[in-house]
């Protein structure tokens, strides 16, 4: 019976004593805090050991003490859970978020955004030198082929991948808003519809009246009237979609397959990559009966039903340019 005693006295003597160090342990994890003095981003390698991790995070200040990083992980069996990635770091981070993060692949998103309107070229460029991506560049894109909008990624993220993802998402709103367009309109695919809603991108930067500028290009279309619109004749000329400077009536006589003042109908494909807004805009014209328009100098446009009335506003606009 006193041998007894003294065991179960042994065994709670242990239980107390293992127990005040797991507490004294998970205290100090929980209170113990690196010297970071701003939020970092830290990028953990594919085959980094523990060991190496831990170093990593303690040299740059995200953590307080390499060994009780690692004791944490390996008594929470997390050392085999470790996953690279590129991740955020917050200032008074304690090691216990720190673990959790990277076990649970909690890494950094990083944004791109593509504005309406670009080109190809141009979209390419901004791809190519997005940071933290892989080195594999994308080299092709077709016109007219991605929705312009943000995307999300990750460090490491391959590009080709992205540009997959942005065309899904053209695929899948241009097929969607296809469904509820207006009848009898003067085109029959959706890619005719890209290509005229390109052109209503680059006539106007106002959402508020891309679908009467629309209305015109789909009344000159119905009468069989040539489109004539200015970006056209620019894309003609440079694929980048920028002249440098002013648009002269040389290039409006000299002709390209894009150039709508010599060609009937539309282009052969988009001259850039049109937004939402362009898109139902011309799958939802406005009824109008406007077959032009023009500049008014405020940065929208004046719209005309016939020719004289659009001369007269044509006087208007350069009389307000040459002031």
């Amino acid at each position: 019976m006193h041998k007894l005693r003294i065991l179960l006295s042994t065994l709670i003597f242990i239980l107390i004593i293992s127990t005040s160090f797991f507490l004294f342990i998970f205290q100090n994890l929980n209170s113990s805090r690196g010297s970071l003095d701003k939020d970092t981003l830290v990028i953990i390698h594919q085959g980094q050991n523990l060991t190496g991790i831990a170093n990593q995070l303690y040299d740059l200040g995200v953590i307080s003490s390499p060994l009780y990083f690692k004791f944490y992980a390996i008594i929470t069996s997390k050392d085999q859970s470790l996953k690279a990635g590129e991740y955020l770091f917050i200032t008074n981070e304690n090691i216990i978020s720190v673990l959790n993060k990277i076990v649970n692949n909690d890494i950094n998103e990083r944004y791109l955004t593509i504005p309406e309107g670009l080109t190809s070229i141009q979209i390419l460029n901004l791809i190519n030198n997005a940071d933290g991506m892989n080195y594999d560049l994308v080299t092709s894109l077709n016109e007219g082929s991605i929705l312009p909008e943000t995307y999300r990624y990750s460090w490491g993220d391959n590009r080709e991948e992205l540009l997959i993802r942005m065309k899904k998402s053209l695929d899948g709103f241009a097929r969607k808003a296809w469904l509820f367009r207006k009848e009898n309109l003067p085109f029959s695919s959706i890619s005719e519809a890209l290509i005229l809603a390109s052109i209503v991108e680059k006539e106007t930067g106002l959402e508020s009246e891309r679908s009467k500028i629309a209305s015109v290009f789909i009344n000159r279309l119905r009468k069989g009237m040539r489109l004539q619109s200015d970006p056209t004749v620019i894309y003609g000329i440079n694929k980048s979609g920028l002249l440098g400077r002013e648009i002269t009536r040389s290039d409006l006589n000299g002709y390209t397959d894009f150039n709508t003042y010599k060609i009937s109908g539309l282009p052969p494909y988009p001259i850039c990559h049109p937004g939402k807004s362009s898109i139902m805009a011309v799958l939802n014209p406005e009824d109008t009966d406007y077959l032009y328009f023009v500049a008014d100098g405020l940065g929208g446009h004046v719209f005309a039903k016939t020719l004289r009335s659009h001369n007269k506003n044509v006087a208007k606009w350069r009389r307000l340019k040459n002031k």
